[in-house]
């Protein structure tokens, strides 16, 4: 991407942190060799997986030539979230949404390999594997025990988040709509997360 001017500036001093979405584990690598802050994605992917790609990121911050004002060491991670009073009840609210929204994101990213079609994707080339998975076979039992969502009840969601802090990230970017969740549903695993879930990260 060639070199673009920003108007107008930020009045924000010191300057802003950068960041920058990544989800193959070699723009993770990127991003570090860059100093920026990155948003993982972790559609489908287990805190596991997470923490290597976290590691390929930290090791590349060690010799980073940054793009911005100073380096922004940060790790974020975007995944699916809900809370309810059990887990049995935030199954029944979440389960449907959360796997329309992993099949229809597969679906997106993957369209990217078709409308480039004989072109090289570069960091991008995981959107020809995607283009040709079946995600009929992925189930919401699936995402659940790799740990790729967090939904549950207040415990159980507290032991989520624990495994992405042990991952390695910092901050966490919750998806608490996904889809077709109800809207009074949506606000009560709002209002647990914060009663319950996030008072054990302070």
């Amino acid at each position: 991407m060639p070199p673009r001017r920003v108007h107008p500036k930020p009045i924000q001093r010191p300057h802003p942190p950068l960041w920058v979405a990544s989800t193959s584990p070699a723009s993770h690598e990127i991003a570090g060799q860059k100093g920026l802050g990155f948003l993982s994605f972790t559609i489908g992917v287990p805190p596991s997986e997470l923490a290597e790609r976290i590691k390929l990121y930290r090791s590349a911050l060690e010799t980073a030539k940054p793009v911005g004002k100073f380096v922004n060491a940060r790790a974020a991670t975007f995944t699916m979230v809900h809370c309810a009073a059990t887990n049995a009840e935030a199954r029944r609210n979440a389960s449907d949404s959360v796997i329309w929204y992993f099949r229809k994101s597969l679906e997106l990213i993957g369209s990217l390999a078709a409308w480039q079609e004989g072109r090289d994707l570069g960091t991008y080339a995981y959107a020809q594997a995607l283009r040709d998975l079946d995600t009929r076979a992925v189930s919401f039992d699936m995402l659940d025990e790799m740990g790729a969502v967090i939904v549950g009840d207040p415990e159980r969601c507290i032991a989520r988040v624990k495994e992405y802090r042990a991952a390695g990230c910092d901050q966490l970017l919750c998806l608490m709509q996904p889809h077709a969740i109800p809207q009074d549903k949506v606000m009560r695993s709002i209002e647990l997360f914060g009663e319950h879930v996030i008072p054990e990260f302070r």
